[in-house]
């Protein structure tokens, strides 16, 4: 039986790239998958390829009324929505000078304001399927600066805050916010960029299965999430969602140790597995 077998994920910009990717492994594991998208062809046709389990809604993250609408409309199909994946984005590049308040709320309203969107719309779902999990495509970009890329930086910065404060208000209530943040990827969306690989661990470009393995798959409530709490020097793992007096909430993400291969955090691993990115809580820079 699959990780996440009866459970139903919605999973934005699912048509092509790393969303394909994600759609395709969470079916494989067991999932109810619904592709939410704009290019209802190519969600389509995915959706012929994987069969019934996977499902199409026609989306717009920008649009509030659409996501209520697809909410209600998977809970009414499949009982409950269990998993989120926010993974549509756009990129606009131009130089900084060249930009105008249009091109920058563009970026802003998909790769922000559509997170945003979508966390709203699935949160009381979640709470009544009594917990969830909400995962944020971010990038390198909301760690450092990128000539050219002034809108999609400030967005993926801007995403990096919303997953920490979601996370800390969520977490009460069950539902574990993460975001994985990607570097380089072979997508539609980068097509025709020059990728510079000389100071990627694993030398090559990441394939958009790479994300997927790290952030489609979410832990099962049942097992025993890592919970920040110092003895010491040691980790303790509890079991009970939320706030413990005197700690953060589960899930919260504060000060997390942002994990990459080699560093010790999962010897023998060149990346971390999904299960190891939910039980430690943390953000997780994808190869």
């Amino acid at each position: 039986m699959g990780r996440v077998a009866g459970k139903t994920a919605v999973v934005t910009g699912g048509a092509m790239g790393m969303g394909a990717a994600t759609v395709r492994r969470l079916v494989g594991e067991g999932a109810n998958v619904v592709i939410a998208d704009v290019n209802v062809a190519e969600a389509e046709a995915l959706a012929a390829e994987l069969g019934p389990t996977a499902v199409v809604e026609k989306l717009d993250v920008r649009s509030p009324q659409q996501w209520t609408d697809l909410v209600q409309r998977t809970e009414e199909r499949f009982g409950s929505v269990d998993i989120l994946v926010n993974n549509a984005g756009i990129v606009d590049p131009a130089p900084l000078e060249q930009w105008d308040v249009a091109q920058l709320q563009r970026v802003l309203d998909v790769n922000l304001i559509g997170v945003f969107n979508g966390i709203q719309a699935v949160t009381p779902a979640m709470k009544r399927a009594g917990g969830g999990s909400i995962v944020n495509l971010g990038s390198v970009a909301a760690f450092i600066g990128i000539i050219q890329m002034a809108g999609y930086v400030a967005s993926k910065w801007a995403v990096r805050g919303l997953t920490k404060t979601a996370a800390l208000e969520l977490g009460t209530y069950g539902i574990r916010v993460n975001a994985v943040h990607p570097g380089q990827i072979n997508t539609p969306m980068t097509r025709g960029a020059t990728f510079e690989t000389s100071s990627v661990a694993l030398g090559r470009v990441g394939e958009p299965d790479d994300v997927a393995r790290t952030g489609a798959l979410p832990r099962q409530r049942r097992r025993a999430v890592r919970h920040r709490q110092r003895r010491g020097r040691r980790w303790r793992a509890d079991r009970r969602p939320g706030r413990l007096p005197g700690h953060t909430p589960v899930g919260s993400g504060v000060d997390p140790p942002r994990a990459s291969g080699g560093d010790g955090l999962w010897p023998g691993k060149q990346q971390p597995d999904l299960l190891d990115v939910l039980r430690h809580r943390e953000e997780i820079e994808a190869p």
